[in-house]
């Protein structure tokens, strides 16, 4: 049987079924740079270096942008989105914007999951030596679909043992959360300060209700920062979605199922009065893949 960490990034596929990945001079002013992720329905892309086009230096993505311009109005009172995109860029260099990783197409998926598992790495720009394959953007998502459409190859773990056999509960990690009380920019502050991507809303009870996660900023303007300053719920408003739970006794498929069926990046474990205990990131299912 073959093993699914000795596959090359080309039998992925990717080059037929994503397309041709964008990367941005760093010049790009933030007001383009958030029409261009608008018009591709994209949450981030790839910042060309300065002596160097060919080149990625590091990635800028749309929480990024809402936490300068957040800053920018806290301490100025106004927005500027003329300011070169690169600016955005966080100075926390455990960031994934000063974290972009390369990789070829002749590389082999283990030496992608072993980054991507650390947690730190959502997505890598592969390349081609040979020139004849475009780039294109891989995620963490492209290998989950990638396991869950092909299940016979050989991975690192047995997918039907639960969630508690495979060490994934309880989780060692604390679980930062926000109320329904708190504004949606105090949540978005409290996932740059936690360094996460997602965080569960407590209801009064402190169950679970809802999720706010970085994904609610696609289609991010600059007519839409004012909104941040709404109660989460109301930022949320017809977009918030029923959070997507799972308990310690559950297997990983399982698990694997609900983030294909639900287009998630993460399930909750909950116990039975619904309030969160630990969280199965894509980051840890690709680490149980990989044979941690």
């Amino acid at each position: 049987m073959t093993k699914l960490l000795d596959l090359t990034i080309a039998e992925l596929n990717l080059h037929h079924t994503k397309p041709a990945a964008i990367s941005i001079s760093p010049d790009t002013t933030i007001k383009d740079a958030l029409v261009l992720l608008k018009e591709k329905n994209i949450l981030a892309f790839p910042l060309q270096s300065r002596s160097n086009v060919d080149k990625i230096t590091s990635l800028v993505n749309v929480f990024d942008i809402l936490l300068y311009g957040s800053d920018q109005i806290e301490k100025k009172g106004k927005l500027d989105l003329t300011r070169p995109v690169d600016e955005v860029l966080s100075l926390d260099d455990d960031r994934e914007s000063y974290l972009m990783q390369v990789f070829d197409y002749r590389d082999t998926l283990r030496e992608v999951m072993n980054v991507f598992k650390t947690g730190h790495h959502h997505r890598a720009w592969i390349s081609d030596a040979m020139n004849v394959l475009p780039s294109c953007i891989m995620t963490q998502s492209d290998i989950i679909r990638y396991t869950y459409a092909h299940p016979d190859f050989q991975v690192g773990c047995d997918k039907q043992a639960d969630l508690i056999t495979l060490g994934l509960v309880p989780d060692a990690r604390p679980i930062h959360s926000i109320t329904i009380n708190a504004t949606a920019v105090q949540g978005f502050q409290t996932m740059r300060q936690q360094n996460v991507l997602a965080l569960p809303i407590l209801g009064k009870h402190n169950e679970i209700i809802s999720t706010l996660s970085a994904s609610d900023l696609r289609g991010l303007t600059e007519e839409k920062f004012g909104s941040f300053n709404q109660p989460v719920m109301d930022f949320l408003g017809s977009t918030a979605k029923v959070p997507v739970t799972c308990t310690g006794a559950d297997s990983l498929q399982s698990v694997i199922d609900k983030i294909i069926a639900k287009h998630v990046h993460r399930v909750w474990v909950v116990d039975g009065d619904n309030k969160v205990i630990g969280v199965v990131s894509l980051s840890d299912v690709i680490s149980a893949l990989a044979g941690k």
